[in-house]
């Protein structure tokens, strides 16, 4: 990975050479998805006198039927039904042809037809789902009338698809394995921060925004991976053991979709948190999405 040796680069030339290998062995391949807009500044007056910071509005450039998308509306074949929660229709936030991240597919372990589709219920409660098909045609589905006050269609984006490297997160046990001291890892997450504003400006002005599939996740309050596990023995039962998951299945959850806080796109989870769809490996590989488990986590 380019973007990989160009972290590496930095290391080298910030006192953290003794550690590049370790990192780079840590590295794992993720994709960010980036949203396709046009961008227009809207200058603004204090009651209507004084200049104001103007206000940069983002609107998504039209795509495709079928395309990959944030928001608006799923495209899907005949017989697809829109997910409800008694007679509340979920939110859709993203549909994936699995054919524009084909050319990843050994490390995102998706499939290379179909398209996966992700949905979150509202008011939040740790409650989505994952839709998977890979047959037909598709047309666009409307979304079932929804209450007042409750939240419509997200506006939609069309999307890119940019590999990009992820690290482990301070509190996982591949971190740990890194060894670093207290001052190294200190330094690491400050050039981390620092590249990652550099590499990703265009899309992270305001809060959030970090939209990425496959790939170690970003958590934001401890490892995801263990709140997916512990989630899925709870509620499914799917095997037997201890009550608490243990280091190697917790290591074989995989991220489906990490879905940030957007100002663009008027959602926050939480205070300025993230929505993480996670699927156990050989569940992935089997392109069980039903088995597929969302966390929520913010600052």
């Amino acid at each position: 990975m380019d973007q990989l040796d160009e972290f590496l680069d930095l290391m080298r030339k910030s006192d953290l050479d003794a550690v590049v290998d370790r990192v780079r062995t840590a590295a794992k391949p993720g994709l960010h998805v980036a949203k396709e807009f046009d961008e227009t500044v809207v200058p603004r007056r204090w009651l209507g006198l004084f200049p104001r910071r103007p206000r940069r509005v983002r609107r998504g450039r039209p795509c495709p039927i079928g395309a990959s998308r944030i928001g608006g509306l799923p495209d899907v074949p005949a017989g697809f039904e829109w997910p409800m929660c008694g007679r509340h229709p979920a939110r859709f936030l993203m549909q994936l042809r699995c054919a524009d991240v084909a050319p990843f597919a050994a490390q995102t372990l998706l499939p290379r037809t179909g398209r996966i589709y992700f949905f979150v219920f509202e008011p939040f409660d740790e409650a989505g789902c994952v839709v998977y098909r890979d047959e037909g045609e598709v047309r666009p589905l409307p979304m079932p009338p929804v209450r007042r006050g409750e939240p419509g269609a997200l506006p939609p984006f069309g999307v890119r698809f940019e590999p990009i490297p992820t690290f482990p997160d301070a509190e996982t046990p591949e971190f740990e394995a890194l060894g670093l001291d207290e001052e190294q890892t200190d330094l690491l997450f400050e050039l981390m921060a620092q590249w990652n504003r550099a590499r990703r400006d265009s899309e992270t002005v305001d809060w959030g925004r970090i939209h990425q599939i496959g790939g170690t996740p970003s958590s934001v309050q401890g490892d995801v991976r263990f709140e997916w596990a512990e989630t899925a023995r709870r509620d499914r039962l799917r095997s037997p053991g201890p009550a608490q998951p243990d280091e190697a299945e917790v290591a074989s959850w995989r991220l489906l979709l990490q879905f940030d806080t957007d100002s663009d796109l008027d959602v926050m989870w939480g205070d300025a948190g993230r929505l993480f769809f996670g699927l156990h490996e050989d569940d992935l590989r089997a392109a069980r999405f039903e088995r597929s488990v969302l966390v929520s986590q913010c600052y």
